[in-house]
């Protein structure tokens, strides 16, 4: 990734967050199922509705069953757990398991003999937040420990990183106190402290059950949520069937309602990046992490003058995005932004065109994109020179219908 790209998608991420105050409850910003935003403060939650407090302090309440998210811009990202509280806890390596449905747990892996969990197809862990708990292999993304990095790449096979730099690729038969992993027709064993990272070849799922998103950087699904005196009261979907908590609102960063129904654009696939007006080259797109974006909803920076085409998802209706100047250009930016849809085979329709400047730095993007599998969009320099054309899209959001 280009760092001058990069730190410009910050910086314009930064501009676009200023909104939450220093000392107050941080600003909420609600979702329909038109990917309009309204912002306030969270109050509450009911079975039918959700209640926040607007910029002029005035009550008020939202369908619940007509929102989609209500998210903060708080960074978000998962923290793995400190070596002082691994030291009480022999038999527990931290780290943080990422499963194929969106869910994110900091926690410890379990290592230790149970009888219970000592079957192959699954893996134990326990989160602070909703306890021990096992999840079979099949849902497991990925896996990282200690302070490993964590990253995702495209792979059919099962990937195991060890600490020394050494990578196998096969297929992991077991995790628990040792991993097994079959290379070539062969098994190898592998003590678990020898391991940084694994990754699965589990197809990523959405979650049927809401999503929650905490301060530690968990993603935790949810059998239910609502209002409980000063919090919410929860039914973790790993916690089993008898296992509820008390969350406090100031422990939440977000909730998706229907995550099967939001898709960030930054998830899509790319098919094509081009230079235009007559540049040989255009750097690539550069995206901001997903799991330090709200609600997953990462930035994407275009550095043009460049075309970008992506793959909408099955089940595409609208696409929503705030345009923007980067903050750091925002004095001198001059540029045209055009976005489209096209079927899978056929011609672009007559694109929506945008004028960003210094007297408007920001558009609203609301696009419809039933039926359509392409979405193509354009920065364009104009007037003294095309270094000035540059543009992030802020929180460019995909309904998917039902």
């Amino acid at each position: 990734m280009h760092p001058t790209a990069l730190h410009l998608a910050a910086a314009a991420l930064v501009g676009f967050a200023a909104v939450a105050c220093a000392d107050d409850a941080p600003v909420f910003h609600f979702i329909d199922r038109d990917l309009v935003r309204i912002s306030g403060e969270l109050v509450g939650l009911g079975d039918k509705s959700v209640q926040y407090r607007d910029a002029s302090g005035r009550s008020r309440s939202l369908d619940r069953g007509k929102l989609l998210a209500a998210y903060t811009r708080r960074h978000h990202g998962p923290a793995v757990p400190t070596s002082l509280s691994v030291a009480d806890s022999p038999g527990e390596i931290p780290g943080v398991l990422r499963l194929a449905d969106g869910q994110l747990v900091p926690g410890f892996l379990l290592t230790g003999d149970n009888s219970a969990g000592n079957k192959a197809d699954v893996i134990r862990w326990r989160s602070r937040r909703v306890g021990p708990f096992v999840a079979p292999l099949d849902n497991v993304l990925a896996l990282s420990l200690n302070d490993a990095p964590r990253p995702l790449e495209a792979s059919k096979a099962d990937i195991v990183q060890l600490t020394n730099a050494d990578r196998l690729e096969g297929f992991v038969e077991s995790i628990g106190p040792e991993l097994v992993i079959e290379v070539g027709g062969k098994n190898s064993t592998i003590l678990m402290d020898r391991v940084a990272w694994v990754q699965l070849s589990a197809k990523p799922t959405p979650a049927s059950s809401q999503l929650v998103y905490l301060t530690d950087g968990s993603i935790l699904a949810a059998k239910s949520i609502q209002s409980s005196g000063t919090g919410l009261t929860v039914a973790w979907l790993l916690a089993g069937d008898d296992s509820t908590g008390v969350l406090d609102l100031g422990a939440l960063d977000a909730i998706v309602f229907e995550p099967a129904a939001l898709r960030p654009l930054a998830a899509c696939e790319v098919l094509k990046q081009e230079p235009l007006q007559s540049r040989r080259w255009a750097p690539p797109i550069t995206t901001q992490p997903i799991d330090d974006a709200p609600i997953g909803l990462a930035a994407i920076t275009l550095d043009g003058p460049m075309s970008c085409e992506w793959r909408l998802p099955q089940g595409a209706k609208r696409l929503r995005a705030t345009i923007s100047l980067p903050e750091a250009a925002r004095v001198w930016g001059n540029t045209t932004v055009t976005a489209a849809t096209a079927p899978r085979s056929g011609a672009f329709a007559k694109p929506q065109t945008f004028e960003l400047s210094a007297d408007k730095p920001e558009a609203e993007l609301s696009i419809d994109c039933s039926g359509m599998e392409r979405l193509r969009i354009e920065v364009l320099g104009r007037g003294y020179d095309q270094v000035q054309a540059r543009a992030v899209l802020l929180e460019p959001a995909i309904l998917i219908a039902k």
